[in-house]
């Protein structure tokens, strides 16, 4: 386990949960741009899965079919579950939702990761925080494909990059109308491919010294608290993505050098980052449904404190409670049994 990992895991679902407060902080005058700088959680998010693709693969050595139903046990229950949660609630209280409604054509893209246009113009899934979960799994299965022809990770690499860079070019140059595809070649798929070699070349370069990884730590963070005030201007893929890149990179020279965050509550809050990350929105969503609007600063900070805490503990108990045991149910039942058969001889 790489312990910095899921510290980064932890802090990018934090972030996230900035861009959600939203409606809990509208009526007090906080800016709009401080919060939605959170977003910027995914782009870490997305850096590290680039990364952790790599890094397990190289350990691992993976097939193609394993590694692609390793992803899907990853990614697909809790989100199934989470996605037909909000269907239910579109289908028999739609008072409750914004502009999400239940249409059973958008059930199924959202459940096949396909991207679509709402009837006000967003490319949002039903549960919409689902929208990166269509960059992860069609960055999952470039990369499945190039593993399945190389058998290599590094050539799957130099394939998955030379791919996704050529479909961000030639996207920017057509702009196409097809929506995924449009939605699908948006820059910010980069952020995988610097992911994944960092995850490359962790294995092969010797890591910074413990100074020079927390001066670069301490840069990277200054740019992005910079970023703050400026955001959403400039290319989102360049001003978020890269010192994402340079705060992975510090981490694990961090850890290398012995600076390791072992904190178990930590530790616990990144292993369910995926959860809380999928189940936030029902906590503060139903936060800011049930509270009046404030009027103080006080009050404020209480509600939006409460909101985090009661969100980082719904997502741990989904983590504990519903992911663990379904994804260890089915590793057990559908990739260890192939692994055993594909071990079998034929008699």
């Amino acid at each position: 386990m790489i312990y910095n990992f899921q510290a980064l895991r932890a802090f990018a679902v934090f972030l996230v949960l900035f861009v959600h407060i939203e409606d809990l902080v509208a009526s007090v005058g906080i800016s709009q741009s401080m919060l939605a700088f959170g977003n910027v959680g995914v782009d870490l998010f997305f850096v590290l899965s680039g990364f952790v693709i790599v890094h397990s693969t190289i350990k691992t050595n993976p097939s193609a079919t394993e590694f692609f139903k390793s992803r899907l046990v990853r990614i697909v229950p809790i989100y199934w579950i989470l996605t037909l949660g909000v269907f239910s609630i579109a289908l028999f209280s739609p008072n409750l939702l914004g502009s999400t409604q239940a249409n059973f054509a958008n059930l199924l893209k959202s459940l096949f990761f396909i991207p679509y246009e709402r009837q006000d113009g967003s490319i949002f899934p039903i549960l919409f925080v689902g929208w990166s979960l269509n960059y992860e799994m069609f960055f999952y299965t470039i990369f499945a494909v190039f593993l399945a022809l190389f058998s290599k990770v590094k050539q799957s690499i130099i394939a998955s990059s030379t791919l996704i860079t050529t479909l961000v070019v030639v996207i920017s140059l057509t702009n196409p109308v097809s929506v995924p595809v449009h939605f699908l070649g948006q820059p910010i798929v980069l952020e995988f491919v610097f992911g994944m070699w960092i995850g490359y070349l962790a294995n092969r370069q010797p890591s910074l010294t413990i100074k020079g990884a927390q001066w670069i730590l301490v840069a990277a963070i200054a740019w992005l608290v910079a970023y703050m005030f400026a955001w959403p201007s400039g290319p989102r893929w360049i001003l978020a993505g890269v010192p994402s890149v340079i705060i992975l990179v510090s981490a694990l020279s961090l850890e290398r050098s012995g600076i390791v965050a072992t904190n178990s509550k930590v530790q616990l809050l990144g292993a369910s980052s995926y959860a809380i990350y999928l189940s936030h929105p029902f906590v503060l969503q139903g936060i800011s449904k049930l509270v009046p609007p404030l009027t103080s600063v006080s009050a404020t900070i209480a509600i939006v404190a409460t909101g985090f805490a009661v969100a980082l503990a719904a997502g741990v108990a989904v983590h504990l409670l519903i992911e663990l045991p379904v994804v260890r149910y089915l590793k057990r039942t559908i990739i260890h049994r192939s692994q055993i058969s594909a071990s079998t001889p034929p008699t």
